[in-house]
């Protein structure tokens, strides 16, 4: 079993009523980190460092999961990994939940983030 942050398994167990929308963190795919492991693009070392600091994809899913209602409008995914995570697949893997659009915070993103 891979290494989780409590933080972020603590996390998984809230689940809040009538989120309008959803912000949150989608640092690394645990299949995309450890084959750059395996590639030598990533050090073992920091292994350990991303799992226990940053939350994963199928962690992200769970949340998204848990979370879901009918207010819920606007769905961000912040501080993806420049080498350990994909824009594609992780949007597509979230938007299959939710059958929204999900966007990926990047310079520039503006939204309107009002209840209504």
């Amino acid at each position: 079993m891979e290494i989780i942050s409590k933080f972020y398994l603590s996390l998984l167990e809230y689940q809040f009523n009538n989120l309008s929308h959803i912000l949150v963190e989608c640092n690394y795919s645990i299949n995309i980190l450890n084959q750059n492991i395996q590639d030598g693009i990533i050090p073992v070392a920091m292994k350990n460092r991303i799992i226990r600091s940053h939350f994963e994809l199928d962690n992200v899913k769970e949340f998204v999961k848990a979370n879901l209602n009918p207010k819920l409008r606007n769905i961000v995914l912040l501080h993806l990994s420049d080498n350990n995570s994909s824009c594609k697949e992780f949007r597509k893997a979230i938007e299959s939940l939710t059958f929204e659009s999900v966007r990926i915070a990047d310079r520039g993103l503006r939204m309107e983030l009002s209840e209504r």
